[in-house]
C-alpha cells in the first residue's frame, strides 16, 4: 500500500502529461473547426439573413465538435488514471459536452505551473499560422464564466502553487472534483435536454470566437 501511495505521489514525468498534452491539440481542432461556422453565423446576422433553420444547423454543428472535443477529454481522463466506470459514475458518459467544459478547465489551472501543455499549434495541420494556446485557453475559461456560470478555477486552486511539481494523485483528485463541481453546476441545464445544452456550447463558442 506505501508502495502505491508512493507512485500515485510522485511528480508527473514528461509521459505522464503526454493525454493532457494530446488533449489540449484536439482542444485547438475544436477551434479551427468551430471558428469558421462561427463567423459564417456572424455574418449571416450582419446582413439579417439568419433563419431558424440556419440557427439549428449552427448549434448541431457545434454540438457535434463539443462532442468530439469530450469524447478526447474521456480518453484523457481513462489515460491518466479513471476507469470508465469512475467517470460514469461521477457523470454520465454520454454527457460528453461536461467532459469537454471540464478538459478545458484542467488546462486552464495547470499552464501556468506546466506551460508546456499548452504549446502553440499550427492553426492548419503542416500551416506556419499558429494558434496561441495559452491566450485560447484563458478566453475559453472566461468564456465558461460568462455563459455557464463557471468559475472552477477559483474554486478549486487552494493550496495550487504556480510551478509546484505535480502529481499523478494531485491531478486525478483535481479532475474528480472538477467533474463533480460541473455536474453540479450545469444541473439546472438538464431539464433543457440536449437542445439547450446544444444552445450553451454553441454560446460558449461564439464568445470564445469573438474574444480570442
Amino acid at each position: 500500500m506505501a508502495q502505491e501511495l508512493q507512485t500515485k505521489d510522485r511528480p508527473m514525468t514528461a509521459e505522464d502529461i503526454r493525454p493532457l498534452q494530446d488533449f489540449a491539440a484536439s482542444f485547438a481542432r475544436f477551434y479551427t473547426n468551430t471558428e469558421p461556422i462561427l463567423q459564417k453565423r456572424m455574418a449571416r446576422a450582419k446582413a439579417g439573413l439568419t433563419t431558424a433553420s440556419d440557427n439549428q444547423r449552427d448549434i448541431q454543428a457545434m454540438g457535434l465538435q463539443a462532442e468530439m472535443l469530450g469524447a478526447a477529454a474521456q480518453q484523457m481522463f481513462l489515460e491518466i488514471g479513471f476507469t470508465e466506470q469512475e467517470l460514469d459514475n461521477l457523470c454520465p458518459l454520454e454527457d460528453k459536452e461536461v467532459y469537454a467544459v471540464v478538459g478545458v478547465q484542467m488546462l486552464g489551472l495547470m499552464m501556468d505551473g506546466m506551460p508546456e501543455l499548452v504549446e502553440d499549434c499550427p492553426i492548419e495541420p503542416g500551416g506556419e499560422e499558429m494558434l496561441d494556446m495559452p491566450q485560447l485557453v484563458k478566453v475559453s475559461v472566461n468564456c465558461m464564466m460568462e455563459v455557464l456560470g463557471l468559475d472552477l478555477i477559483d474554486e478549486l486552486i487552494v493550496g495550487f502553487k504556480a510551478g509546484e511539481k505535480l502529481t499523478e494523485k494531485y491531478i486525478k483528485e483535481t479532475c474528480e472534483k472538477f467533474i463533480k463541481k460541473t455536474v453540479s453546476k450545469c444541473a439546472k441545464y438538464a431539464a433543457g435536454g440536449a437542445v439547450s445544452v446544444g444552445i450553451l456550447t454553441a454560446e460558449w463558442g461564439w464568445c470564445v470566437v469573438k474574444n480570442y
